[in-house]
C-alpha cells in the first residue's frame, strides 16, 4: 500500500465508524456497537494523525461530546484481551503457523490501541493539566494491556 491508499483505508474507516456513532440504525446493521464505534473512530484518527502530522484529526475530535466518546471507548478497551492472547501463544510449547498468523494480527491490533491511547492523551491533556484526573485512571490501566 502506497501512502495515499493508507490514508484513503483510514479516512473511509473514520468516516464510518463516525455514521456507526451517530446512527443507531447503522450500527445495528452492521453489529458495531457504541463502544466498538467509539474507539475506532480514536483509532482511525490516530492513525491519520500519526501519517500526516495534520493535528485537525485530534482538534476535530475536540469538538464532538469527548466524554461520552472516550467512556465508550474505555469500555471497548477493557474488554480487550490482547496481552493475555499474544502471551499464550508465546508461552505454547508448539506454536503453529495459525499462532503465528494470530499473533501477527495482535501486533496489529496492539500498535492500533497504543495509537488510540495516543489520541485518549491528547484529549484529555487540558483536564490532566487543570488537576481533573477522572480519565487518567483508566488511561492507566489501559495503556498496561497494550
Amino acid at each position: 500500500m502506497n501512502k495515499n491508499e493508507i490514508l484513503d483505508f483510514y479516512t473511509i474507516g473514520l468516516s464510518d465508524y463516525f455514521d456507526f456513532w451517530h446512527s443507531e440504525e447503522e450500527s445495528a446493521r452492521y453489529g458495531v456497537t457504541k463502544a466498538e464505534a467509539a474507539y475506532y473512530i480514536l483509532e482511525n484518527s490516530g492513525m491519520l494523525y500519526r501519517y500526516t502530522a495534520d493535528s485537525k484529526y485530534i482538534d476535530d475530535l475536540k469538538q464532538i461530546n469527548s466524554d461520552e466518546l472516550l467512556t465508550n471507548a474505555f469500555e471497548y478497551i477493557e474488554g480487550m484481551s490482547i496481552v493475555k492472547s499474544i502471551t499464550k501463544i508465546v508461552e505454547s510449547e508448539d506454536i503453529s503457523d495459525i499462532d503465528l498468523d494470530n499473533t501477527e494480527i495482535l501486533l496489529i491490533a496492539r500498535d492500533g490501541l497504543e495509537t488510540t491511547l495516543f489520541i485518549i492523551s491528547e484529549l484529555i491533556r487540558s483536564e490532566v493539566l487543570a488537576g481533573d484526573f477522572e480519565y487518567i485512571y483508566r488511561l492507566t490501566d489501559s495503556k498496561l494491556m497494550a
